[in-house]
């Protein structure tokens, strides 16, 4: 019959009409699930799909719900868009972090500090023994000098000596750590 066909027609899901003017019930596939009714297809699309994070707190979203996807309150670090039905994740390239950990180094709010090695902090600089090499030449008074600076400034200083002049005018002039002979009148 003609009504039994528009039936057919309106159910889908391969509903027929068969010779004795009945309908065949339709099959549906909803979530994996073969399903042979309006009313059970309705249903099983009723429950919807779990969402959950990092295997907890799973919740049911079902047709019409919206799922919002973004970081925690005060969280600034991340950031999370959505162009088109792509969601894209991205990581500030200006990190705000407490601290940092990367085997054993640390790095936060004091400083930066070696566990057994040299640490900069707010306290100061503490080089754990170990020497601190490839240092600049120090040029302005408040500047460290260098090794190589140091000694070259020990041996102007030895190399200028010292100088004495007798009352006859006679002068000796003397490198420092040379001995001067005094001698006296006879």
């Amino acid at each position: 019959s003609k009504n039994a066909q528009s039936v057919s027609d309106a159910l889908g899901g391969g509903s027929t009409v068969n010779p004795d003017g009945t309908v065949t019930a339709p099959n549906y596939t909803v979530n994996g699930d073969s399903i042979n009714n309006v009313g059970d297809a309705i249903t099983a699309l009723d429950k919807g799909w779990n969402l959950q994070s990092n295997g907890e707190n799973a919740g049911a979203v079902k047709a019409g719900d919206t799922v919002d996807i973004g970081t925690a309150d005060g969280e600034e670090n991340l950031q999370v868009a959505k162009e088109g039905n792509d969601i894209k994740y991205s990581l500030n390239r200006d990190l705000k972090v407490d601290s940092v950990t990367a085997g054993d180094t640390v790095i936060n709010n004091d400083g930066m500090t070696i566990t057994g090695g040299p640490s900069v902090t707010k306290s100061g600089i503490d080089a754990a023994g170990n020497k601190v090499t490839n240092v600049a030449d120090g040029t302005e008074a408040s500047d460290a000098v260098n090794k190589g600076q140091l000694d070259k400034a020990g041996q102007d200083l030895t190399d200028k000596g010292f100088g004495l002049t007798a009352q006859d005018g006679t002068t000796v002039q003397k490198k420092l750590g040379e001995a001067v002979d005094v001698v006296g009148a006879d």
